[in-house]
């Protein structure tokens, strides 16, 4: 039995085995893939439009909206025109959980909620 020097090791367990083998390629694929579409998803889910609702008994008038924030979601709650921070999460279905408590409270105590979509100003034409 001959004695190889160490380099020579090396080079024999190096060209014993692929540098790149279908299945470690597939996993890597997958495994991008997989990022690929959570990050996709987390961006379409930011792009989606801010959830505001707007409560109202007589004059008194409260909004609850959901924020994105640089730590996720922000759910905040505006009474007597004071904004608060009443919530916070990396999840919108977290922060909605938030809005939809606060919301349910409110209606209980004679307020009528309504979720706002879209907000159009109207002004005398010239």
């Amino acid at each position: 039995m001959k004695l190889l020097p160490q380099k020579e090791k090396a080079e024999q367990k190096l060209a014993k085995k692929p540098k790149f083998s279908l299945e470690s390629l597939a996993m890597k694929f997958v495994f991008f893939m997989a990022i690929f579409l959570s990050s996709a998803l987390h961006a379409e889910e930011s792009q989606k439009a801010a959830k505001f609702t707007i409560c109202k008994n007589r004059s008194d008038v409260r909004t609850i909206s959901i924020q994105k924030s640089a730590a996720g979601y922000e759910t905040i709650y505006s009474k007597f025109g004071s904004p608060k921070v009443i919530g916070s999460g990396w999840s919108l279905e977290s922060n909605a959980n938030f809005l939809n408590n606060v919301k349910a409270n409110l209606e209980k105590s004679g307020f009528d909620c309504r979720d706002v979509n879209e907000a159009s100003i109207q002004g005398e034409k010239n």
